[in-house]
């Protein structure tokens, strides 16, 4: 069986807000994870009751539906465990367990990347000052990383891109979201 599956088990049941150190530390994989028993689970630090209950309550099945539709849409499935993984996420106190992409993520390998976040009600000299400051940003080489939202994420983006940058958005809200369906004429 394909180990990310175990990762997105592992994610779904857990939810972003998930101790892979802990994790890690305790079970070595999250396939030792699914393979022990609740009482385990119980005795590693990292889980609460209510995860332990939600981590109960979810399948490899879920785990491959979720791998289905990444492969449906042409998404990149990046665990904690997979050599793709960005080195600088690791090192925050709870990265992401999978990373869902569309795209290059080996963009931000060896890359100083550069985070603009911003309102969505921004204002006309807060979009310009994003746009130029991405452009600068963006042709000195680094990576842009936003949310992607309508606003000043959106105006980070395309001044990257127009200066001919790489830029990253992250999505927070996970899979099956029409988070950023107000930004597809932008595109």
């Amino acid at each position: 069986m394909d180990n990310s599956l175990y990762w997105i088990w592992y994610q779904l049941g857990v939810g972003v807000n998930s101790d892979v150190k802990a994790m890690l530390d305790f079970f070595d994989s999250p396939e030792g994870l699914y393979n022990a028993s609740i009482l385990e689970w119980a005795a590693c630090s990292g889980f609460t009751a209510a995860k332990i209950d939600r981590l109960a309550s979810v399948t490899l099945d879920d785990a491959q539906r979720v791998a289905d539709e990444c492969d449906r849409n042409g998404w990149d499935i990046v665990t904690y465990g997979d050599s793709r993984y960005p080195e600088i996420l690791k090192s925050i106190k709870r990265p992401p367990a999978v990373l869902y992409v569309d795209g290059d993520i080996l963009c931000l390998k060896d890359r100083l990347s550069i985070s603009i976040v911003g309102t969505r009600k921004a204002s006309e000299y807060s979009l310009k000052a994003a746009k130029l400051l991405s452009e600068g940003i963006a042709q000195c080489g680094a990576v842009i990383v936003s949310g992607g939202a309508l606003g000043v994420d959106s105006a980070a983006h395309i001044g990257a891109m127009s200066s001919g940058g790489r830029t990253v958005v992250v999505l927070g809200c996970g899979l099956g979201t029409d988070y950023l369906r107000a930004n597809e004429s932008q595109t």
